[in-house]
Formats: structure tokens, C-alpha cells, sequence
């Protein structure tokens, strides 16, 4: 795939970029779009997409977060955070698992209340 690296607009210069927790890859599946360096989602008249796939996206800090696109026939779109161990949506299992390293350094849960 092709590098992208994004800064956030900010005072401490944050850097996010296409990346994935434990060489897992930043990009995948999806469609093989020849005129282009990377796969992308094709999605179909009917609500589909042609072939399901993901991009992630990692900041300095260990924070990941992942946007997937299943099941094939509805195409939802998912928005998962990498918890350590797993990639979790929001409404999976404890939020409490689920944590977010801020600026700071202080670690919060997703609903922003202070990890225990």
C-alpha cells in the first residue's frame, strides 16, 4: 500500500497514520482496483460491497482504531478499537476493556470515565 501519514491540527503535533497493532496489516481485503497502488471497497447498487476489507488507523501511543466493512450483503460499516488483545466495537462486551491513551498519558475507558 501507499504511506499516508496525517497530523492532527493541534499544539502537541500528534502523528495518526495508516497502521496495525502487531504487524497486522493497515489495509485489507477488499477489491483489487487495477488503475490504483491499493485495494478499495466497491460497494454495489443493491447495498452490498463486493469484497469486505478494513483500514486501520494508529497514533504514537499504541492507540488503534479500525474500520470494517461486513457482512458482504449489508455492507455495515464498523468503527472497532484495538483493546491489546482484540478489536472490539463499542457495544461488545466491557467498555471498561476498552481503553483510550490520551495526551497526557492518563488511560480512560471509551466512555471517557477513568480506566480501574
Amino acid at each position: 500500500g501507499v504511506p499516508c501519514i496525517v497530523r492532527a491540527k493541534g499544539a502537541s503535533g500528534e502523528v495518526v497514520a495508516f497502521d496495525g497493532p502487531l504487524a497486522q496489516p493497515p489495509v485489507f481485503g477488499f477489491t483489487d482496483l487495477p488503475s490504483l497502488p491499493w485495494n478499495g471497497a466497491v460497494f454495489q447498487t443493491d447495498g452490498s460491497i463486493q469484497t469486505l476489507g478494513g483500514i486501520r488507523f494508529g497514533d504514537q501511543r499504541g492507540n488503534y482504531l479500525e474500520v470494517r466493512v461486513e457482512p458482504a450483503a449489508t455492507a455495515r460499516v464498523w468503527l472497532r478499537k484495538w483493546d491489546g488483545a482484540n478489536w472490539l466495537a463499542q457495544a461488545e462486551g466491557d467498555p471498561s476493556r476498552v481503553l483510550w491513551k490520551k495526551e497526557n498519558g492518563e488511560t480512560v475507558r471509551v466512555d471517557n470515565k477513568p480506566a480501574t
